[in-house]
């Protein structure tokens, strides 16, 4: 199978991000996967927003492990994801995908819409996705988007087009392997979490400077490279309840009686918290090395045709950045979102632990996912003058 994404160059400065040096355009026989839960602000608004993104999370496994591929693009949305896969293996991602269905709605009463565009139908539009590789630590990368195609992808799954069938044949592997939840919710060292989304109206040749602007101004504001600014301190890192842990985690696995998932997931929580106590060492594995690792390999920062950001910040640096958006927003640049928190969200997804671990990051209370409504609501007011 060949994977452009594996073999693509990456680059590690992220105010490089709009660098079209960086991006290539995906290949035509590969397909666009977009995934989110239906009424996810309900949910949130009921307590469940830990359940939500566990099961946008679930998804990015789900194709991975359908692939056999950790290489391949895909970005967290909060109550979803978005990722492209090859189209040899469009079956085992149905299978795959079709599971994360069933126990979304039967283990969590969740809807969770998926939708499989192929590209070529996006380019035939006049809509290319185009890909870029950010670097973070050890063996990880985030996949970056250029251009439209994802947004008009988007637009078509939820006016019903490029479904997934709602009788798909059951995997023979278990599609969420790798996922886990094992972390208490996040607390700010700073003040406050703020979960930024910004879109640029314009898709001319000054959309990318006006990027690059933005994000030097937000730069200023918030000091993005600083270990503060990210939302994952090692320091400061609380194990989740195990009982909760176990429960969430087991409700994902595949074959086998409940009960008997709880307790194997229990096990091997407490025995990994045994690890981060001392009272077992393993000569293979070093825990402080991975809890100083969650950091670097979190995506607290990202872009898909979106700027998105989970940021910890001080209630000065939070009013600095409303300021600076809603002024770009009354000339007419860009809509936006934020969401306020005292806390942070981290679900993990781990092949390994010497290296292949990514930890998607969102904002408590569902701070991607209302964020999004502001920002939904600002470009609504400003198609409608």
């Amino acid at each position: 199978m060949s994977n452009f994404f594996a073999s693509m160059p990456g680059f590690r400065d992220f105010a490089a991000l709009t660098d079209e040096s960086h991006y290539v355009e995906a290949p035509e026989d590969w397909t666009v996967v977009v995934t989110d839960v239906e009424g996810s602000t309900q949910a949130i608004q009921e307590g469940r927003y830990k359940t939500v993104n566990m099961v946008g999370a679930a998804t990015i496994a789900a194709v991975v492990n359908a692939t056999g591929h950790w290489d391949l693009p895909f970005v967290f949305g909060g109550d979803g994801a978005t990722a492209l896969v090859p189209n040899d293996k469009l079956e085992p991602v149905r299978q795959a995908l079709a599971q994360s269905r069933l126990v979304s709605l039967t283990e969590h009463g969740l809807r969770l819409r998926i939708g499989l565009v192929p590209h070529r139908d996006l380019l035939a539009a006049g809509c290319a996705v185009r890909v870029g590789k950010y670097l973070l630590a050890d063996q990880n990368a985030l996949a970056f988007f250029k251009g439209q195609g994802l947004s008009l992808a988007e637009e078509w799954v939820k006016a019903g087009k490029y479904r997934l069938p709602e009788w798909q044949e059951a995997p023979a592997f278990d599609p969420h392997r790798g996922l886990s939840c094992r972390w208490a919710p996040l607390r700010s060292s700073r003040g406050v979490f703020l979960s930024i989304l910004i879109k640029i109206h314009s898709h001319n040749a000054g959309h990318d400077a006006l990027i690059n602007e933005i994000l030097r101004e937000l730069d200023v504001i918030l000091d993005l490279n600083s270990p503060e600014a990210n939302p994952v301190k090692a320091k400061v890192l609380k194990p989740e309840r195990a009982g909760l842990a176990a429960r969430m985690e087991s409700s994902f696995l595949k074959g086998g009686s409940q009960p008997a998932k709880f307790l194997k997931t229990l096990f091997f929580i407490y025995f990994v918290w045994a690890l981060d106590r001392g009272w077992i060492k393993l000569k293979s594995f070093d825990m402080k090395k991975y809890k100083a690792s969650l950091a670097p390999n979190s995506d607290f920062r990202k872009f898909d045709e979106t700027l998105r950001m989970v940021v910890d910040c001080t209630p000065a640096m939070q009013a600095g950045v409303e300021r600076l958006l809603e002024g770009y927003h009354a000339l007419g640049n860009l809509s936006y979102g934020l969401h306020v928190s005292d806390t942070a969200l981290m679900t993990c997804f781990v092949q390994n632990y010497n290296g292949r671990h990514l930890h998607f990051i969102d904002g408590g209370d569902g701070g991607y996912a209302f964020a999004s409504r502001g920002l939904k609501e600002r470009i609504r007011r400003r198609e409608t003058g």
